[in-house]
């Protein structure tokens, strides 16, 4: 089966979202690239949601546009931009007693015809799955028998079976123990190293510090900082954005945000 070319650059350019006729996002320009892990950030209804499903192709622009390698995502085949691109949604529920493997074989779909069976490097694919998210060994269970956790990485492995050349995760440690939150990041991190564009939602300011390279800090559905975690996670930023107090130290090396004081008064603009 033939590699896809690795994408070069993901970017809007005046993005605006509107849903239910309220404006939710607002003027949005980024630059997406391979290489480097990408956490966006920021509190609830800001528009975090809204601008990785508008990334993924999935929420449509009032305004502004979406680009993949400088074509607007409207201008790519679907099954081209199924290969290309892979999203892992908030709500991961999962109803139907699929075994995990299966699961994860949903995430090839994109690279097979219609009635095409999975071939022997399909397998390969849903096998790393399965190891790189740690439900290898539950493979054959039904996806309904399991922890919610457990499911979550069910998910993860279903999304990883597709290997997409863009991850947009919204909110993948959710729901998992604390090693798995790390374990994730941590593939999270090596799968952008690879050259693959990764952007992950976290609420966790300490795991977004340690393990993004850069964040992107949303606030009433605009862009409110866009930098290295040093940049962005400051006493100002976290008091304007999310109304709260942190104290905010270093422990090997990295940046410890501990979040310690909020307030009932209105969040300030940035």
């Amino acid at each position: 089966m033939t590699a896809i070319a690795q994408p070069r650059i993901l970017d809007t350019r005046s993005l605006s979202v509107s849903l239910g006729g309220r404006s939710v996002l607002s003027d949005i320009d980024v630059r997406l690239t391979p290489g480097t892990l990408i956490g966006l950030i920021g509190p609830n209804g800001a528009g975090k949601t809204t601008l990785l499903r508008a990334l993924a192709g999935l929420a449509r622009p009032a305004s502004g546009e979406v680009k993949l390698d400088n074509r607007d995502l409207t201008e790519w085949p679907r099954a081209a931009l199924a290969k290309h691109i892979g999203y892992l949604p908030q709500d991961r529920a999962i109803h139907w007693p699929l075994s995990v493997r299966r699961i994860a074989g949903l995430g090839r779909l994109p690279h097979l015809d219609m009635w095409q069976r999975a071939s022997a490097d399909d397998e390969r694919h849903i096998a790393r799955a399965l190891h790189q998210a740690d439900v290898e060994h539950l493979a054959e269970r039904p996806v309904t028998s399991l922890s919610g956790g457990e499911q979550a990485r069910a998910a993860i492995a279903r999304l990883l079976a597709g290997e997409p050349t863009v991850i947009l995760a919204d909110e993948p440690t959710a729901g998992l123990d604390p090693a798995h939150k790390l374990r994730v990041l941590e593939l999270m991190r090596s799968l952008a190293a690879e050259g693959r564009i990764v952007v992950v939602v976290l609420h966790d300011l300490t795991l977004a510090a340690r393990y993004c390279d850069r964040l992107l800090l949303m606030a009433d559905g605009r862009l409110a900082a866009d930098g290295a975690p040093g940049q962005v996670l400051t006493h100002a930023a976290l008091a304007a954005s999310f109304g709260l107090g942190a104290k905010i130290t270093h422990e090997d090396g990295a940046l410890v945000v501990l979040p310690w004081s909020w307030t009932d008064k209105p969040v300030p603009r940035l």
